[in-house]
């Protein structure tokens, strides 16, 4: 397949499909979503949520110029044009008006489109970009809400530290036989040490 009929299903899509798979996608919509939630079903089923939002980074980014000119060139004379329109303006305005689109989802919208289009005629920036909008949307919110997700992690409160109470701890101390107003520190160290690891092997 020639480069200019490329849809972008190629690179950043790939990886993108790759990476969100089913579970990890349902974990990232719904209309009563939570962070904490999503988390947590995502390091259930193995995702990386610094990898996620670079691919969706990656995703976003805007088509090339270069695959833009090409494909609008072929659109231009592969379609009947209507009234006295200028090929150079209207690649210039047309390219101009739909380069920050990323390339699968306009190379998508530019086919339905056209297969929308009434009487053969090429669709308007307007057709177009009614149709890549919707998918765009989709993903900026899968971006945001891994992006909520990541700063939920950042901030979820770590658990205290359990600590035995002053009565647990004269109780161990009593345990092991230490007195610590007579014992040498290294002595009752030593012995409480002995005493964890043994509690450790016995869990």
């Amino acid at each position: 397949m020639g480069t200019e009929l490329q849809t972008g299903t190629e690179g950043p899509l790939a990886e993108l499909t790759r990476l969100t798979t089913q579970p990890i996608a349902l974990a990232l919509s719904g209309d009563y979503w939570k962070p904490e939630i999503a988390a947590r079903d995502i390091a259930a089923n193995g995702g990386s949520v610094p990898d996620l939002i670079a691919a969706h980074n990656r995703a976003l980014a805007p088509c090339g110029n270069d695959w833009l000119q090409k494909r609008l060139r072929l659109l231009w004379k592969s379609s009947p044009v209507g009234g006295s329109i200028d090929a150079t303006a209207w690649l210039h305005e047309t390219g101009r008006l739909l380069a920050d689109l990323p390339q699968d989802i306009l190379a998508a919208a530019i086919d339905q489109a056209v297969m929308k289009s009434e009487r053969g005629f090429m669709p308007g920036v307007g057709e177009i970009r009614a149709l890549a909008e919707p998918e765009l949307a989709k993903r900026r919110l899968a971006k945001w809400r891994l992006e909520q997700v990541a700063a939920h992690k950042r901030t979820a409160p770590v658990p205290p530290t359990e600590r035995c109470s002053p009565e647990q701890a004269a109780a161990i101390l009593k345990e092991v036989g230490v007195n610590t107003n007579t014992s040498p520190e290294s002595d009752w160290k030593s012995k409480l040490r002995d005493k964890f690891a043994g509690m450790q092997k016995q869990g």
